[in-house]
């Protein structure tokens, strides 16, 4: 009695028909759900691309056109937790896509932002009114002149119509490990906080800068080596950090993205070399 029940069961909820429905069940509503839309509104003035508002899809071979993810590629929903969304796999690019839905009173230009300086290559495409998709790209490994504000950011506009939903594809890809989370800001402030930023840098690099003349002027004028190899060792950590926020490749070599993949390992190397001068010359070792 026992056994026919549970034969009764097995042919009732898992005969072939039935697994077959539900495959094709679980693919259909995984083919037709999409990422909630963002909505921007007047009360805030930032939106972080993450979670439940975008999905992914990892790109393993680097070769997916627009065209390609458009059509059948399978993205899948970024989870829903606290850590963030990385590029796990450094040998693929991934691909995120996401609604905008502009329900502001006035506001048409917004701005698009990467807070990791140091991603490799960024491709956004945006939808336009007759179906087909506009294309930016620029990153670390494009010369800064390409980017769409002077910022050490990479960031993009994304003008959207008022009351309107904009579809959003971006194609990042990075050697290193990077959060992959854009920001939509709007454009007063975004210029607010990094006038704030460029300020802090500024007087950051002042000091540096002071540092570094005062040190000059004592080597001409006492002809003490240690001077020399102070002023060596402070160009050397100043460029390192500059490397290291984005300022370097604004400022110092904007034409030269190669430089971006081997000044950092140089300039540290350099001030290493001459703080240990400076210190045996210093100490009279």
């Amino acid at each position: 009695m026992y056994f026919n029940i549970i034969e009764i069961v097995y042919k009732k909820f898992f005969s072939p028909s039935m697994l077959v429905s539900i495959f094709l069940f679980s693919i259909c509503t995984h083919s037709f759900s999409k990422p909630a839309t963002i909505i921007l509104n007047d009360q805030k003035q930032e939106y972080f691309v993450v979670r439940k508002y975008a999905e992914y899809y990892e790109d393993k071979e680097k070769n997916k056109k627009i065209e390609d993810i458009i059509s059948n590629v399978p993205f899948e929903i970024i989870s829903d937790n606290k850590i963030d969304f990385t590029n796990k796999n450094i040998n693929s690019a991934y691909w995120l896509h996401f609604y905008v839905l502009n329900n502001t009173t006035d506001l048409t230009d917004f701005i698009i932002e990467m807070y990791d300086y140091d991603i490799n290559e960024i491709n956004i495409y945006t939808k336009t009114k007759n179906g087909t998709f506009s294309e930016r790209k620029s990153g670390l490994d494009l010369p800064f002149q390409t980017r769409d504000f002077e910022h050490k950011n990479i960031c993009f506009k994304l003008p959207i119509t008022l009351k309107d939903t904009t579809e959003v594809y971006m194609r990042l890809y990075s050697t290193t490990l990077n959060v992959f989370e854009p920001v939509i800001k709007t454009q007063e402030y975004f210029y607010a906080y990094s006038l704030k930023e460029y300020v802090l840098l500024g007087v950051f690099y002042g000091f540096m800068a002071l540092i570094i003349l005062y040190n000059f002027i004592s080597f001409l004028i006492l002809r003490i080596r240690y001077y020399i190899y102070y002023v060596i060792y402070t160009i050397g950590i100043s460029i390192y950090l500059m490397s290291k926020n984005g300022t370097g490749f604004q400022y110092l070599w904007p034409n030269n993205p190669n430089l971006n993949v081997h000044i950092d390992t140089l300039s540290i190397a350099v001030s290493i070399i001459f703080l240990s001068f400076f210190t045996m010359e210093f100490l009279q070792i």
